[in-house]
């Protein structure tokens, strides 16, 4: 997550006046990525949010909250076939009838253009990157994509790396609780060891100390 919020961070103002991350929710809880196409039904959570439009823009969906996409849109399309999209946005656009409140979070803002890239790692989907510019911003054209796949390559294998740690940590962790006695051991046993102990060593002194003859 700390990942995806450092791409935000990187991406805006300069790249884009808008920046949404999601990552499929099961990869933040360690378990291994869905292969392309990722069906429609794999909720991705919104892990990153970042704005430099004036005020405070609307957002769909508040950071942390967990959905499915609806489809056919532009980001469920780039997330079946691992390929970016370039969309100039106007009112009337159908596939935003899918999605009401993120249609509404974007005429709030006044985005105009949107690229939506995969995050994506040898052929397995991990999450989603949106883009918008609003106002007087130029619309996304095929130069920024090469520019976004690539920061959309170094996240994913960041976010693969963070996930790989999430899991071997967890079996690790699991490990060392079944190593763990199951029941804690009595006060009574204690008491019982190191009585029996006391007196064994009072036995060996006992033995190794000479013995005065009358």
């Amino acid at each position: 997550m700390v990942t995806c919020r450092d791409l935000a961070d990187t991406l805006v103002p300069g790249f884009a006046d808008i920046a949404v991350v999601e990552v499929v929710d099961s990869t933040v809880r360690g378990d291994d990525a869905p292969l392309a196409p990722l069906p429609a039904d794999v909720p991705l959570r919104r892990v990153a949010f970042r704005s430099s439009v004036d005020g405070d823009p609307p957002q769909a969906y508040p950071p942390g909250g967990v959905r499915s996409l609806p489809s056919p849109t532009p980001y469920s399309q780039a997330l079946s076939d691992l390929r970016p999209r370039v969309v100039t946005l106007h009112p009337g656009l159908p596939w935003l009838e899918t999605d009401p409140a993120r249609a509404d979070a974007i005429h709030a803002s006044g985005a105009h253009s949107l690229l939506a890239a995969p995050l994506t790692l040898q052929g397995t989907v991990l999450g989603l990157v949106s883009l918008y510019r609003t106002g007087k911003s130029d619309p996304y054209d095929e130069a920024d994509v090469e520019v976004v796949l690539a920061a959309a390559a170094h996240t994913a294998l960041c976010i693969e790396n963070a996930r790989r740690y999430t899991r071997e940590h967890s079996v690790a962790a699991a490990l060392q609780r079944g190593l763990l006695p199951r029941r804690p051991v009595s006060h009574t046993a204690l008491e019982t060891a190191e009585r029996s102990l006391r007196s064994a060593m009072v036995r060996a002194r006992s033995s190794h100390e000479p013995r005065l003859e009358p």
